[in-house]
Protein backbone atom coordinates (compact mmCIF):
# COMPACT_ATOMS: atom_id res chain seq x y z
CA UNK A 1 0.00 0.00 0.00
CA UNK A 2 3.07 2.46 0.68
CA UNK A 3 1.65 4.50 3.03
CA UNK A 4 2.67 5.45 6.74
CA UNK A 5 1.05 2.91 9.21
CA UNK A 6 0.07 5.54 11.49
CA UNK A 7 -2.20 7.28 9.06
CA UNK A 8 -3.75 3.38 8.19
CA UNK A 9 -3.91 2.33 11.66
CA UNK A 10 -5.89 5.82 13.09
CA UNK A 11 -7.91 5.11 9.79
CA UNK A 12 -9.01 1.11 10.57
CA UNK A 13 -9.13 1.97 14.76
CA UNK A 14 -11.48 5.04 13.72
CA UNK A 15 -13.91 2.92 11.53
CA UNK A 16 -14.31 0.54 13.95
CA UNK A 17 -14.51 2.43 16.76
CA UNK A 18 -12.02 0.42 18.86
CA UNK A 19 -8.48 0.90 19.97
CA UNK A 20 -5.32 -0.72 19.41
CA UNK A 21 -1.41 -0.54 18.90
CA UNK A 22 1.41 -1.82 16.64
CA UNK A 23 3.33 -4.82 18.07
CA UNK A 24 6.93 -5.46 18.09
CA UNK A 25 6.47 -6.64 14.19
CA UNK A 26 4.51 -3.55 12.89
CA UNK A 27 1.55 -5.67 13.19
CA UNK A 28 -1.93 -4.24 14.04
CA UNK A 29 -3.32 -5.27 17.63
CA UNK A 30 -7.09 -4.35 17.72
CA UNK A 31 -9.65 -4.48 21.29
CA UNK A 32 -12.47 -6.62 20.38
CA UNK A 33 -14.09 -8.79 17.89
CA UNK A 34 -14.36 -8.26 14.71
CA UNK A 35 -16.21 -10.09 11.56
CA UNK A 36 -13.48 -10.35 8.87
CA UNK A 37 -16.13 -8.99 6.68
CA UNK A 38 -16.63 -5.92 8.68
CA UNK A 39 -12.55 -5.26 8.50
CA UNK A 40 -12.43 -6.33 4.76
CA UNK A 41 -14.97 -3.49 4.04
CA UNK A 42 -13.15 -1.24 6.39
CA UNK A 43 -10.31 -1.71 4.08
CA UNK A 44 -11.93 -1.28 0.96
CA UNK A 45 -13.21 1.70 1.88
CA UNK A 46 -9.79 2.86 2.79
CA UNK A 47 -8.32 1.94 -0.53
CA UNK A 48 -11.06 3.77 -2.73
CA UNK A 49 -10.43 6.90 0.07
CA UNK A 50 -6.26 6.77 -0.17
CA UNK A 51 -5.25 4.56 -2.49
CA UNK A 52 -7.10 4.31 -5.39
CA UNK A 53 -6.64 7.18 -8.44
CA UNK A 54 -10.13 8.91 -8.87
CA UNK A 55 -9.51 9.07 -12.61
CA UNK A 56 -7.29 6.16 -14.00
CA UNK A 57 -8.34 3.72 -11.06
CA UNK A 58 -4.67 3.04 -10.73
CA UNK A 59 -3.40 2.06 -7.45
CA UNK A 60 -0.15 3.89 -8.58
CA UNK A 61 -0.36 7.05 -6.27
CA UNK A 62 1.03 8.92 -4.08
CA UNK A 63 -0.37 10.16 -0.51
CA UNK A 64 0.93 13.84 0.70
CA UNK A 65 -0.19 15.95 3.32
CA UNK A 66 -0.43 19.64 3.11
CA UNK A 67 -1.22 21.87 5.94
CA UNK A 68 -3.80 19.79 7.46
CA UNK A 69 -5.25 18.26 4.04
CA UNK A 70 -4.38 14.98 2.26
CA UNK A 71 -3.51 14.82 -1.33
CA UNK A 72 -3.60 11.84 -3.82
CA UNK A 73 -1.44 12.15 -6.49
CA UNK A 74 -1.40 9.72 -8.97
CA UNK A 75 1.96 8.17 -10.84
CA UNK A 76 0.51 6.03 -13.25
CA UNK A 77 2.62 7.02 -16.66
CA UNK A 78 0.60 7.27 -19.75
CA UNK A 79 2.58 5.00 -22.74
Amino acid sequence: MHRQLDHVMTFLLAEMGTSGSLDGQQRLVVKGRFAPKNFEGILKKYTNEYIICNGCRSPDTILSKENRLFFLRCEQVDT
